[in-house]
């Protein structure tokens, strides 16, 4: 990151959490944010077509699944993992035959690997959601230890092109080298699942564990010297950590015995912090925090219990003592709110840019947000100017 861009995002979180402190609302201030729907594949006019962001990196590409779709009577679709960089889509494909269904989940900083779940055969017969890898110069493999089903998805992937994986029900740690290695507790009851969410540069894998309370716990584990650290608190009946940074602060939730969720930041001093939850309405009962970057801001979701929407928000500087969430919609200008309804927050960068999933103008989008002071030559809601590249 050159010194101009860092001094500039520097400004803007100052601005953010000023305007917070000060009680004056992120809405009521001119637009923060610009936003770019980030388009399906090609379409049949007959045939809307969906897209959905999961992850950034640091250069600003954006990983996640788009649709295509033909039409002979009726409407057909396939979903393939994609590449949103510099305005073309990267079609990734899927494992042969390449016109099966494929998502991507992570993409590491330098955007040169990223990885997924695929459709594959399975040996028993049949298709199932398969881990991939994926990179520029080999496309996509699967995942695997060669024994039985390969069913699995990948989350996360770095620098160094380690892995975290859910492989058969069960979370892993990844790489070329030394395969799939197995992250559980000991006291892990046989038959329950646990999930791996997301890998640092460090390879530091955090995710979800079931213990023998049955009780979802939260950890943290570290490759380097095969440890898992439990986060949860037994104060609550559920932990989940989603996301972390490169300083090994992590993102996620707790549920407490009353039924809320709230989102949750484990910094790596130790410690928690808890984020207010319902700040969007009673109905939000289901709240967690899915990323934060390396400044301490964090994105998230909340989900209501009752008919409303799914809400995604924002709390900027979290390790700096702020706790004030936001929702992304009211960062944008009133042309673009009116235009969007921001479903979820995936992602957040150290540009502070911001991905996930909404509604632009009723279709289901991906979609970038980047801070007004930096440019990404493409005008809200304008797809014309992407092209498809194929992997």
């Amino acid at each position: 990151m050159n010194r101009i861009l860092s001094h500039a995002i520097h400004i803007l979180a100052a601005l953010s959490v000023a305007l917070m402190i000060s009680g004056v609302g992120l809405a009521a201030t001119p637009q923060i944010y610009r936003i770019v729907e980030l388009p399906a594949l090609e379409a049949h006019p007959n045939c809307p077509t969906n897209s959905n962001a999961i992850a950034i990196n640091e250069r600003g590409d954006v990983v996640g699944v788009a649709e295509s779709s033909w039409y002979d009577f009726t409407c057909h679709f396939v979903s393939h993992a994609v590449i949103w960089r510099d305005g073309e889509i990267i079609d990734l494909g899927g494992i042969p035959p390449e016109d099966a269904f494929s998502s991507g989940k992570g993409i590491n900083d330098i955007g040169d690997a990223a990885v997924g779940w695929a459709m594959t055969p399975d040996p028993g017969g049949g298709y199932v959601g398969g881990a991939f890898f994926w990179n520029e110069t080999e496309g996509m493999t699967l995942i695997s230890d060669g024994n039985g089903s390969p069913h699995g998805q990948a989350w996360g992937v770095n620098n160094s092109y380690q892995v975290a994986v859910t492989y058969k029900g069960n979370s892993h740690y990844w790489d070329a080298t030394t395969g799939l290695r197995l992250i559980e507790f000991d006291d892990s009851p046989e038959n329950y699942s646990s999930d791996a969410w997301e890998i640092n540069n460090n390879g530091i894998v955090v995710g979800t564990a079931r213990r023998a309370d049955l009780m979802l716990h939260a950890f943290r584990y570290d490759p380097s010297t095969d440890t898992i650290v439990d986060l949860h608190d037994v104060a609550f009946r559920h932990s989940s950590a989603y996301g972390l940074n490169d300083n090994g602060d992590v993102a996620g939730w707790i549920e407490a015995y009353d039924n809320f969720n709230y989102p949750s930041i484990w910094p790596t001093a130790g410690g928690r912090i808890d984020l207010p939850a319902q700040v969007f309405g009673p109905g939000y009962a289901y709240c967690r925090a899915e990323h934060i970057n390396d400044f301490g801001d964090v994105v998230g979701t909340d989900v209501s219990g009752l008919t409303e929407p799914a809400i995604a928000w924002a709390a900027f500087d979290v390790l700096g003592g702020n706790t004030d969430r936001v929702k992304l919609v009211d960062l944008l200008s009133p042309t673009d709110s009116a235009q969007w309804d921001l479903r979820s927050g995936f992602e957040i960068n150290n540009s502070r840019q911001i991905t996930g999933i909404g509604l632009f103008n009723g279709l289901t989008r991906g979609y970038l947000m980047t801070p007004v002071l930096f440019e990404d030559g493409f005008e809200s809601g304008t797809t014309d100017g992407w092209s498809v590249v194929q992997p």
